[in-house]
């Protein structure tokens, strides 16, 4: 699947960086506000990299090779997320569980800024926020480094209005909720037995 790759001097990144991928409609994309976040948009592992290009591995299958995307990618140096126009060159299988695809694109650096400081009672996707929180949380600091991508596209948003019941004692294990911001309260047997707050 794909077409012929060129292979370019690559820089194999150790540990892998992370990037925000945003696709779209490759003729009229523009830069998504926060507000617009509820589809196509999700972490990617940044495997290497060379002059003008990216090769990248994520757990979903993109539209098409020659796809258009604006990517995150996280500078740790600096701790920030410039963004990169993308266009994506070739995609093929990777081996893994669950299926892998890898996705070669070349690459330019804009001058666009993502303003997430705002809030938005809409948001259903990843952001840097999230990334930062999960790996300051003492309980998932042990996700290695291949699982975490995964881990987070796997997560969905919600925000609770004050005083209501998320879930009850007995009910099916079947989830986990995980406080971002704000705090609640656990009730065992009419007990108030802890106060989470974030983490």
């Amino acid at each position: 699947m794909g077409s012929k790759r060129q292979r370019p001097d690559r820089k194999t990144l150790n540990p892998m960086g992370i990037g925000i991928l945003h696709s779209g409609n490759c003729c009229t994309l523009k830069i998504p506000s926060v507000s617009s976040l509820k589809k196509n948009t999700l972490y990617i592992d940044i495997l290497n990299q060379s002059e003008g290009g990216f090769c990248l591995r994520t757990t979903h299958l993109p539209m098409n090779e020659d796809m258009r995307f604006y990517l995150e990618l996280y500078d740790k140096q600096t701790q920030t997320w410039p963004i990169y126009y993308c266009k994506g060159i070739w995609i093929q299988e990777d081996e893994g569980s669950p299926p892998l695809f890898l996705l070669g694109c070349q690459f330019h650096k804009t001058d666009l800024e993502q303003d997430w400081s705002c809030e938005d009672k809409e948001r259903n996707a990843p952001s840097p926020q999230d990334f930062s929180f999960i790996r300051q949380t003492r309980f998932f600091q042990s996700i290695d480094r291949g699982g975490l991508c995964p881990f987070l596209n796997s997560l969905s948003f919600c925000r609770i209005s004050a005083g209501r019941q998320i879930i009850s004692q007995g009910d099916p294990g079947d989830k986990c909720y995980l406080i971002q911001k704000g705090r609640g309260s656990v009730f065992v047997e009419k007990m108030v037995y802890n106060t989470p707050s974030p983490g």
